[in-house]
């Protein structure tokens, strides 16, 4: 997508619509006479969208906003905690007032931290303010389904989300046991004692490459003109006349939804530590010191860009089938150069991949979940996070590797018929070098 471009020198594009909400905030009636809470507000604001979180601590803000000196000891001055407070409090204020009641992205400050979020309204109440329109002739038949379809899984992922909070307590039952591999796995993976982000797949990513025709890379997804330009592409395919605002909706796959579901009630401990997040919303500083689980190939999770280049199962899409195969890069004897979906009577063959590796810091690992079909996703998760089916295979792995777990990617393949899936079978695995 050409007309996506990266931000120069590391500046706010003026057209980013988030910088844009920004401004307006700042200049609305309950910050006009709050002068270090605007500018409180202005800061972390510009200093998130530069990408520059690590300048967002309690004693930069106390420095650059309340003036005190660099030196000065957050402890004994609670200015910028009482502030943020306030801050918190406008903030609720104007998106519950008349003056930003209709603004499609929200700006939340979390708790626990001075890093500004900003997030699109939720997508139900998109869909009700803007009901769907009959597309126009000159829209793709291909997209109007697909854009129905996503239309009905927001509303699933409600009752998912739902479902996924009450289960917790009954999953409880499930953590890890047993076998030394499979707890050296998962203690790997989502540890007690660190961070866990945890990132689903953007489909309204996947579905704009699909217009452009051309992948869209993680640099030009993190750019602050992404969003303006993302608009134009929707409106040029015919997908804003679908759902108006369609290209800041968030939506994701409902297998998205359970892979979380049956990873936190895993590991309910270290889930109590994991940061659950849309791929829209991340930064590379998210993966500096943290764990990481990715879930879905890179058409639709543009984060496993990061490790997809040194692996040797890739999941990539085909634009002209319009779908995901597994290329493997480096075939042994007996493996295929590339494993695609097949369809024949009332038997169907899918792929599904795991691949455990570092992080780019290396402090920290990362899980990737992929597949060349939503199915063959969950049926990586349900592989991995079973201990009677991957046991034995983790086992294999510690025995070639002197005793020790060593990161791998493997490929899997499960065969359905009449809709009654196997069990998954290893095609194929490569161990990585530590």
């Amino acid at each position: 997508m050409n007309e996506l471009k990266k931000l120069e020198n590391g500046e706010i594009h003026t057209l980013d619509p988030r910088w844009e909400l920004v401004q307006r905030v700042a200049a609305s009636t309950g910050f006009r006479k709050a002068a270090r809470v605007r500018d409180f507000l202005l800061y972390v604001c510009e200093r998130a969208l530069e990408q520059h979180t690590d300048e967002i601590t309690e004693q930069q803000v106390g420095t650059h906003v309340f003036g005190r000196p660099a030196d000065y000891n957050p402890g004994d001055d609670n200015v910028v905690r009482a502030q943020a407070r306030v801050l918190r409090t406008k903030l609720e204020q104007y998106f519950a007032s008349a003056e930003g009641h209709t603004e499609r992205i929200v700006i939340t400050i979390p708790k626990g931290t001075y890093v500004p979020v900003f997030e699109p309204r939720p997508a139900a109440v998109s869909i009700l303010e803007h009901p769907p329109v009959v597309a126009p002739p000159s829209a793709s038949p291909r997209f109007s389904a697909a854009v129905l379809t996503l239309s009905v899984l927001a509303a699933l992922l409600t009752a998912a989300c739902v479902w996924l909070v009450t289960d917790r307590a009954g999953s409880r039952t499930n953590r890890t046991s047993g076998s030394a591999s499979f707890t050296a796995f998962w203690d790997a993976v989502m540890s007690n004692d660190q961070q866990t982000v945890i990132v689903a797949s953007d489909h309204i990513y996947g579905l704009l490459q699909e217009a452009a025709g051309t992948p869209i890379p993680l640099s030009e997804y993190l750019s602050g003109d992404y969003q303006t330009q993302a608009k134009k592409l929707s409106e040029a395919s015919g997908l804003e006349a679908i759902i108006p605002g369609f290209s800041q909706l968030h939506l994701t796959g409902l297998y998205s939804v359970t892979d979380v579901g049956l990873l936190i009630g895993l590991r309910p401990q270290a889930a109590a530590r994991a940061k659950v997040s849309s791929a829209r919303y991340l930064h590379m500083q998210d993966f500096n010191a943290s764990n990481a689980i990715l879930i879905g190939t890179q058409h639709t999770n543009p984060w496993v860009e990061l490790f997809n280049r040194n692996l040797n199962f890739q999941f990539e899409w085909d634009f002209a089938s319009k779908d995901n195969y597994c290329l493997n890069r480096s075939p042994r004897a007996g493996e295929q150069s590339q494993y695609r979906s097949s369809l024949s009577g009332a038997t169907r063959i899918v792929y599904g991949g795991l691949a455990f590796v570092p992080t780019l810091t290396r402090r920290g690992n990362a899980l990737l979940i992929s597949g060349t079909t939503m199915a063959a996703s969950e049926i990586s998760t349900g592989f991995i996070a079973n201990e009677k089916l991957c046991r034995p295979f983790l086992e294999r792995l510690m025995k070639e590797s002197g005793g020790k777990l060593p990161y791998f990617e493997v490929l899997l393949k499960t065969t359905s018929v009449a809709g009654q899936a196997s069990l998954p079978e290893v095609v194929a695995y490569r161990t990585i070098a530590q």
